[in-house]
């Protein structure tokens, strides 16, 4: 599998897409046009978001805060403050990076970081996916010719969708040619069980020292 290629050679990040506040608190809870059912499951999509976060640690993460309004606007340039946006606590190594519309593409930083990086293949998660998810991951393989893999469990979007019902979305059968960015759905303990793969098959083999000749 190629992400697992990705995952043992470091040229796969993880873009963690408006996982603030505002959007996933309880008590800041502003989705438009969403339904109290579809709103009610932003929380514990963030809970999963969180437990993916710690469990993938060797995962590079970059972190999109979404300045909708005027109060975010006013911080974009803080980063400690856009920190004290997120739902989920970052590791001290993940960058955050503010943007202005849907795309997290666009007028932001994110292509230079993912060509410094070396980074081939973006997994994403966050919300809302029908708004800056999914413009996030169409402009990532068409005007970047990154490869994107969806983790449907960690996507929260304003239809109250479930998890499966987002991956039921794609049909994803035919494989990829080589030279073709592509996109793929993994749920959160696939895209787990692929890192830890991963990070066994880079463990240096063991050696056995042969001893040394006894000197006279």
């Amino acid at each position: 599998m190629r992400l697992l290629e990705d995952f043992r050679q470091g040229h796969a990040a993880a873009l963690m897409v408006d996982v603030q506040l505002d959007l996933f608190d309880r008590g800041r809870l502003r989705v438009r046009g969403a339904s109290e059912q579809a709103c009610a499951l932003f929380p514990f999509v963030g809970q999963r978001i969180d437990r993916f976060a710690r469990a993938a640690s060797t995962l590079r993460k970059t972190w999109m805060v979404h300045t909708w309004n005027r109060q975010l606007r006013a911080i974009r340039n803080n980063t400690a403050a856009l920190l004290t946006e997120l739902a989920v606590k970052p590791a001290d190594d993940d960058t955050v990076i503010p943007k202005d519309s849907f795309c997290s593409f666009s007028a932001t930083p994110l292509a230079h970081h993912t060509n410094a990086t070396g980074t081939r293949t973006l997994v994403i998660t966050g919300a809302v996916f029908e708004d800056c998810v999914t413009m996030g991951y169409t402009k990532a393989i068409r005007d970047y010719g990154l490869n994107v893999v969806l983790v449907p469990d960690l996507i929260a979007g304003r239809g109250g969708e479930s998890g499966r019902a987002i991956a039921n979305r794609f049909n994803i059968k035919a494989e990829n040619k080589a030279d073709t960015p592509w996109l793929g759905v993994l749920f959160a303990d696939d895209v787990l069980g692929l890192l830890k793969e991963a990070q066994r098959s880079n463990l240096p083999k063991s050696t056995t020292t042969q001893p040394r000749p006894t000197q006279h």
